[in-house]
């Protein structure tokens, strides 16, 4: 459905609580989604279905008391899982995106 929103936690840039969590944008409304997410030493672009939903700067984008951020996320990373229970997140916990509950 359209009316289903998708909401992200950045461990180490932001509040890592489901009560912080920011909205992702233009996350396309197939039944089917196929997610690509890319770390690079400066940020973290998450894609669905090929439409950008985050592009995340670590270097401004954290919010305030983590500018820590940049530095967090420059640890190595062996992969991302989905778990449709608690959302999903990579195997440290550091990216959680969810689906938002009403």
């Amino acid at each position: 459905p359209d009316n289903i929103k998708w909401q992200y936690v950045l461990k180490g840039c932001m509040w890592d609580s489901w009560r912080n969590v920011h909205d992702l944008e233009n996350v396309p409304a197939d039944e089917v989604k196929v997610w690509e997410i890319k770390k690079t030493d400066t940020g973290l672009v998450v894609k669905c279905n090929d439409v950008t939903v985050l592009d995340f700067h670590f270097e401004h984008d954290y919010m305030d008391y983590f500018s820590n951020c940049k530095n967090v996320w420059s640890r190595n990373m062996t992969g991302v899982r989905f778990n449709w229970i608690g959302g999903m997140y990579d195997k440290n916990g550091y990216l959680w995106i969810k689906q938002k509950t009403e």
